[in-house]
């Protein structure tokens, strides 16, 4: 079920109250922290706030805190006014990164797949500080929140956003916080009659529930502290979408799911883990199948913990989740919660446990910046004036873009307007842009583009689209040879007429018994001014001196031109 955290006292109208706030960060964040953080507190505006409770509750890096009460001016002021804004420039840093996000998310058309598998390729590559993640998906989250004063179209949207790029992305982070709440908010909107029913479930069989789960949780908290562990037992919630989802995966009824019954078993340390387990499975029965061992193999967010199931006494299942105390932090609030072991705030860690958070950390940050830096250095993401995403390699052109889009399209392409004004079509596209391509009726590529340092194309496709067109062009399907030249004679006096005439004839200089054909790409006649291409095996094809294909030949081609006359 969708719940909200609040551990900041609000006014009667939801607001936060703002002197609390401030209270709250000045026991929880270093002093030093303190005065970038109260004075972006009396510059932002409640929407702002919102989004900086939500770090607040994730216990998130104070940086990421102060640049959220800033957001308001992403709406407000332009890049160069960002920069003027009077903080650090770490915090500089990480607004301009979201204002390009903003940007993006503007162009947007989410109801789209396409765009939306674009846009999750987009993201990894355009975030550049894992605070800028952690905020954009607090945004979301504060949007989400008020979902209802929406209309239908933009709540749609707003799911399809959510179920596609938030929630995973929440996911990766290991911020299962703002996951399950995300989930269910999207659920919500986009199945509300599941959602209902699935609610009204679990509250008509709440109280029994929670009945059963206090007791077993007294009895278990009695006998663990007999065997002298010090642990903390708590029910647990499902949230409303992985239960739907099991049950649709599973094709289990609501009656059939193990999960519903659960409790989470906090311990001190890892080795307590095993033996909290032990004693777990010698007291109950427990279902084989359903044991996991997320310690020994974490999550790919690493996500660590023991999973089992046993059958309590009215043979019943309860799922048992059993993790340190960090490990419950870490499950929670992700990567959030680990700037606390950089800046040194925690000291209740003994130094293993300490030196095992930071190197969790660091190896989390170089796999994110691994992976960005795999797609930035090589890839780049555009967008069609419909708002598809479409990826290309990075220098490449409205050309490569074109080609990208369709081979009719890229050599029929003339021009490009980016970003809403023209440009010329060696132009470098960069990352967002907004590109559309103008076109001749047909196709007309230029021998240029293929020129090396011209600059006009970066991807192998369109220079290889481009090349066979050109090769099709030098072998023309034309008609058959009429005729072969005889013998060199003076040229006649040309006619008035210009009608195609198959059977006219030709003369090429210093050149007999060649066999010749017309082109049809130019269709040449009496009397144009015509010239001939010796090709390799196919003899002399006759063009029209002014044909595009001849004026664009390469120049290493030219020696095969020769002049020609009607006879």
């Amino acid at each position: 079920m969708v719940t909200t955290i609040h551990t900041v006292p609000r006014n009667s109208d939801g607001s936060i109250q703002r002197e609390a706030w401030l209270n709250l960060v000045s026991f929880r964040y270093p002093k030093e922290k303190l005065k970038g953080l109260s004075e972006a507190l009396l510059q932002a505006d409640n929407v702002s706030l919102e989004v900086a409770t939500i770090l607040l509750e994730l216990h998130a890096d104070p940086l990421a805190i102060q640049a959220a009460l800033y957001l308001h001016r992403l709406y407000q002021s332009t890049r160069d006014e960002l920069k003027k804004i009077p903080t650090q420039s770490a915090v500089t840093e990480v607004l301009l990164n979201l204002y390009e996000l903003t940007k993006v998310s503007q162009k947007l058309d989410l109801t789209k797949q396409k765009t939306l598998e674009g846009m999750r390729r987009m993201l990894l590559a355009m975030i550049k500080d894992v605070r800028v993640a952690l905020i954009q998906l607090a945004i979301v989250t504060a949007e989400a929140r008020a979902y209802k004063s929406k209309d239908e179209n933009a709540r749609a949207k707003m799911a399809e956003a959510i179920q596609a790029i938030y929630a995973p992305l929440a996911n990766r982070l290991g911020v299962g916080q703002l996951k399950w709440e995300l989930e269910d908010r999207a659920f919500a909107i986009t199945h509300p009659q599941e959602y209902k029913q699935i609610t009204t479930d679990l509250q008509e069989r709440r109280t029994a529930r929670e009945i059963f789960i206090q007791g077993w949780m007294e009895q278990l908290e009695a006998a663990l502290e007999q065997l002298g562990f010090t642990v903390q037992i708590t029910g647990r919630i499902k949230n409303v979408y992985s239960i739907w989802r099991k049950m649709q995966q599973k094709e289990l009824k609501f009656s059939e799911l193990y999960d519903i019954r659960a409790v989470r078993i906090l311990v001190s340390d890892v080795s307590a883990c095993y033996q909290v387990m032990a004693f777990l499975h010698e007291r109950w029965l427990s279902l084989v199948s359903e044991y996991t061992d997320y310690i020994a193999n974490p999550k790919v967010n690493g996500y660590s913990s023991l999973h089992t199931v046993l059958k309590g006494e009215d043979s019943l299942p309860i799922e048992v989740q059993i993790r340190t105390f960090s490990m419950h932090e870490e499950a929670e609030k992700g990567i959030a919660a680990h700037w606390r072991y950089k800046e040194g705030g925690r000291h209740d860690l003994n130094l293993a446990e300490r030196l095992n958070w930071l190197r969790m950390l660091l190896n989390w940050q170089k796999e994110w910046q691994a992976d960005a830096k795999s797609i930035d250095d090589k890839t780049i993401y555009v967008f069609t004036k419909d708002g598809d995403v479409v990826d290309l390699p990075k220098g490449a052109t409205p050309i490569d873009f074109a080609f990208a889009l369709h081979s009719d399209l890229g050599l029929r392409c003339k021009g490009a307007y980016v970003n809403d004004r023209i440009v010329p079509l060696n132009y470098q596209l960069a990352m967002t842009d907004q590109v559309e391509v103008l076109t001749h009726k047909e196709a007309h590529p230029s021998r240029d583009w293929l020129r090396p340092g011209e600059g006009y194309i970066k991807s192998a496709r369109a220079r290889a689209r481009i090349k066979a067109w050109f090769r099709a062009q030098e072998q023309p399907e034309v008609a058959e040879p009429k005729t072969s030249v005889s013998k060199l004679a003076p040229e006649a006096e040309f006619k008035n007429s210009v009608t195609f005439n198959p059977e006219a004839k030709v003369l090429l200089a210093g050149m007999k018994g060649l066999p010749y054909q017309f082109a049809k790409c130019c269709m040449p006649a009496v009397p144009q001014e015509i010239i001939g291409y010796l090709t390799t095996q196919r003899g002399v094809i006759i063009h029209r001196v002014n044909c595009h294909h001849i004026q664009n030949l390469a120049e290493e081609r030219q020696q095969r031109l020769l002049p020609g006359a009607w006879l």
